[in-house]
């Protein structure tokens, strides 16, 4: 069994229900085709995205728990945009709880919700996990210029 995964969706938003359930509305694909100004125009004049929202759901064999585990969203400069981490508590608690539970599986949520975000040019937005100082790809998000 592997050990651990990750996995990101890039949306519009993420919608809290009163349930304890998340809805993820609008989706985006792979390639996200935006009007891109000419090189050179200033941060002011870039384009927007109203709302940029990231879920990322990391799932852990039971008997695999990480000491660290942390989250960057890189935007296509490879700049830092958002970065979170999960406390040794929470995991040790999470850990806990599905071992009471009899679950193979350990399941821990991220939401990222930014906005406006300014989308600084053509490339890739990364959703990096990193667990015990290992870095994985959890999802990408490929920003192209749609006049070409």
């Amino acid at each position: 069994m592997q050990t651990a995964s990750a996995i990101a969706i890039f949306c519009e938003d993420i919608r809290e229900e009163k349930s304890g359930q998340d809805t993820i509305i609008g989706t985006m694909p792979d390639n996200l085709a935006i009007q891109l100004p000419p090189a050179g125009i200033p941060e002011g004049a870039l384009p927007i995205i109203p709302k940029l929202a990231v879920y990322v759901r990391l799932s852990f064999d039971i008997r695999q728990p990480p000491k660290t585990c942390e989250m960057r969203l890189l935007d296509t400069s490879d700049n830092i945009v958002a970065a979170s981490k999960w406390d040794q508590s929470v995991i040790e608690s999470a850990f806990a709880d599905s071992a009471k539970n009899g679950m193979p599986i350990v399941g821990f949520i991220l939401k990222m919700v930014l906005g406006p975000f300014n989308v600084k040019g053509r490339g890739k937005m990364m959703a990096i996990v990193s667990i015990d100082g290992s870095d994985r790809v959890a999802g990408a998000l490929n920003i192209v210029d749609a006049s070409a």
